[in-house]
């Protein structure tokens, strides 16, 4: 039995109620340069349509919101972590291995879990599901959704609001109720057409370099390709 959900490894606070819950849990991440992440979110958030998808460019949503970078901040993430997880209890690779060797990738995950090893092998692991651009969804009150996220923007402004409505569940609720009638559709060809300019990569590595080599120490690995143009 497992549990994915990617969220839990940045939201504050929830490390410490999965280790009230689930002490002796194995945890397993897979990290992602935080420039090509960060890129691939904005996108992502254009083909279905979420809160980012609200600013026209992907450098306006870096001015705009630090969401886009704070989610690749592994280092810091990582290091709440660690002070209640031991190491041997987590499985931390990189999205390059993944693309380098993912029948590796998944054997390792598949023994990290103690799971007999018959010759554990899967075709799954090569194939490309849900890939970003591949499809889109189609709002029926697009206008509306714009309306109501840019609203929420603006009252995530205001001290304490932000944790009151977030703990009452009414954006999630508004959020879903905007979302009926939508509809798969094919990508629109302007996702992709956006691509991440050089000096953009730049600028967001040149801002998370204290952190890569935070993740550096941590992880005992080699990051100079992420720190000197950030091309994976």
């Amino acid at each position: 039995m497992g549990e994915s959900t990617a969220s839990y490894f940045h939201t504050p606070g929830v490390h410490r109620r999965i280790h009230d819950a689930f002490p002796e849990v194995r945890l397993l991440a897979s990290l992602r340069n935080p420039a090509d992440r960060a890129f691939s979110h904005h996108r992502y958030s254009f083909q279905v349509t979420g809160r980012l998808s609200i600013y026209p460019t992907f450098e306006d949503a870096l001015d705009a919101s630090d969401e886009l970078l704070e989610l690749g901040r592994y280092g810091a993430h990582l290091s709440r972590w660690i002070t209640l997880f031991p190491r041997e209890q987590m499985h931390l690779v990189l999205f390059d291995d993944i693309r380098s060797d993912p029948q590796g990738v998944a054997t390792g995950a598949y023994r990290f879990l103690e799971l007999r090893d018959d010759g554990f092998h899967t075709d799954r692991a090569l194939e490309r599901r849900h890939a970003t651009g591949s499809w889109g969804i189609q709002l029926a009150r697009p206008r509306l959704y714009r309306v109501a996220i840019l609203a929420w923007e603006r009252m995530k402004r205001i001290p304490g609001l932000n944790r009151l409505l977030l703990s009452s569940g009414l954006p999630g609720t508004i959020r879903r109720r905007l979302r009926r009638g939508a509809q798969r559709v094919e990508a629109p060809a302007s996702l992709d057409a956006m691509t991440l300019a050089p000096e953009t990569r730049q600028r967001i590595i040149e801002t998370m370099r204290t952190d890569i080599e935070l993740l550096q120490e941590i992880l005992g690995r080699d990051l100079t390709s992420w720190l000197s143009d950030g091309k994976t």
